[in-house]
């Protein structure tokens, strides 16, 4: 059987397990009132179901940044916890101490985080990653306000980035192509919580931004194949630092199905939930709305 059809095929059945697993999970939960004991079983049922699929998909994994901790042997390092792209902590105001340097948070959306400031920090990875063809970036983002320019990840050497304009509050997108391309997607991101961005790249070099489980939005038509998407820093990009949060990073070699995005988007929000980070009425607000997505599908 052809390999793509073969890909197509296992897309396919993973699209459908998450699926049924999803319309279970969120058929079971009732969010106002909501035991404590129903809550917990809730929210593990969604994590072994995410963990299960990102196995799945392992071979097309290129880096994943849980930021769960700064190794302790290493100081000022935060490891790639499936690549070879560890992270450096750096700051261009000075050496890294209490003040300086993005800072270890232990509470976010799984496990730690680090909190940039904007005045110079940022963690610079072991090497460039190039994502040539198709490719799905993955990241949990905290803004803290808008600034003109917020980027999470971005490139020392040329101007591929994802990250934030504060001018209209959208997602802002740039990739190499012969050039340059750029793209700012619609749909507010909201400031002073959690936000699950998603974009990807597909074989018609097609690319698709996704917030926070949402439907796909087309950021550009066409990118041409030469275009690779190349980031080695995270928190900058050209002295345009973040301000807030960043949980999670994950970079693929593959377009992760839509059901993917939202069950992962699913397990993360009700991490957050259980740890109070946001409150009973934000919980069911953005469940009723990825639910009314699977309605429309």
């Amino acid at each position: 059987m052809d390999k793509h059809i073969k890909k197509q095929l296992a897309f396919t059945l993973i699209e459908l397990l998450v699926v049924i697993a999803i319309i279970g999970i969120l058929s079971a939960l009732i969010v106002v009132g909501m035991s404590s004991t129903t809550q917990k079983a809730t929210i593990a049922k969604a994590q072994v179901f995410s963990n299960s699929l990102r196995n799945a998909l392992m071979s097309n994994m290129v880096s994943e940044w849980k930021f769960d901790q700064v190794d302790v042997p290493t100081s000022g390092k935060t490891p790639d916890s499936w690549g070879t792209n560890n992270g450096t902590l750096v700051d261009a105001l000075g050496a890294c101490d209490v003040s300086h340097c993005p800072q270890w948070v232990a509470s976010c959306v799984y496990g730690g985080c680090f909190n940039f400031d904007d005045t110079g920090d940022y963690i610079d990875l072991a090497s460039i990653i190039s994502l040539s063809g198709e490719f799905t970036v993955g990241i949990w983002a905290y803004r803290d306000t808008n600034n003109t320019y917020d980027f999470i990840v971005g490139n020392s050497g040329n101007d591929c980035k994802i990250g934030f304009h504060s001018s209209n509050k959208k997602m802002f997108v740039r990739i190499i192509a012969g050039g340059t391309s750029d793209s700012s997607s619609s749909g507010e991101i909201l400031i002073n919580t959690w936000n699950y961005i998603v974009i990807t790249r597909n074989s018609s070099n097609k690319v698709d931004y996704y917030l926070n489980g949402g439907n796909a939005l087309r950021l550009f038509s066409d990118v041409a194949q030469v275009g690779n998407f190349e980031f080695n820093r995270l928190g900058n990009d050209s002295g345009n630092y973040y301000d807030g949060k960043i949980d999670e990073i994950r970079a693929f070699t593959a377009v992760i199905p839509t059901s993917q995005i939202q069950q992962n988007y699913f397990a993360g929000l009700s991490k957050i939930f259980a740890k109070q980070i946001i409150r009973t009425a934000e919980y069911q607000k953005r469940i009723t709305g990825l639910t009314s997505n699977y309605a429309k599908k």
